[in-house]
């Protein structure tokens, strides 16, 4: 009987856990901020608190060598937001605003496609989601935390999967230049194509 109701519990656990996640991809493919960063962890949160000090003082040298998930939020932050407002930010609201941007996203379609997802608990407190292809092979996996009771994705988790160096990847695809690439991918989230100032600090630091 101890168990059966033990595993009773962890299959509850695992509908937690799903749940959290399709209510998180749900919300991004929706742009409602507000409700998205409630289904991610601490973690994540401090992940994007991290950005700021980027956006706002990063010369062009320190933007060249960001990674590509980094150096697109910095770029479209910088194009969009007005010092003032992004000097008011914290990692909660950069997140919000990203969601409604559309820069945090997922295509549930296409991914219910190609993949289903499998939870594997590590203890009470720690699971991952994995996206397991026909073969049964993990193309990404999601680590999920649970903090005051609740199932949170933990974002930076994820972002281990994405190739080193996606941004020599894109320029060699397009053949375009970095400077050039990042006109096209700010144009198309912005609809402007003046970026020469985003890789310039925001604010100059003394």
């Amino acid at each position: 009987m101890v168990f059966f109701a033990a595993c009773t519990s962890r299959q509850d656990e695992k509908k937690l856990i799903l749940k959290t996640f399709g209510d998180y991809r749900r919300f991004t493919a929706l742009r409602q901020g507000r409700k998205a960063v409630q289904c991610i962890d601490a973690a994540s949160v401090q992940y994007y608190a991290d950005l700021l000090p980027l956006i706002l003082y990063a010369d062009s040298a320190t933007v060249r060598s960001l990674s590509y998930d980094k150096g697109i939020i910095v770029f479209a932050v910088r194009h969009t937001t007005p010092v003032a407002e992004v000097q008011q930010l914290n990692g909660k609201t950069l997140f919000e605003k990203l969601v409604k941007m559309g820069l945090v996203n997922s295509d549930q379609e296409e991914w219910q496609k190609r993949y289903h997802l499998s939870v594997r608990m590590a203890d009470d407190h720690n699971a991952e989601v994995e996206f397991l292809d026909t073969a049964g092979k993990a193309g990404v996996a999601f680590r999920f935390v649970k903090e005051n009771d609740l199932w949170k994705l933990n974002i930076p988790s994820g972002l281990r999967f994405m190739p080193a160096d996606v941004w020599s990847m894109l320029e060699e695809q397009s053949g375009l230049s970095r400077t050039e690439l990042v006109a096209a991918l700010v144009e198309s989230l912005t609809g402007t194509r003046d970026t020469a100032s985003v890789w310039q600090p925001m604010v100059l630091q003394r």
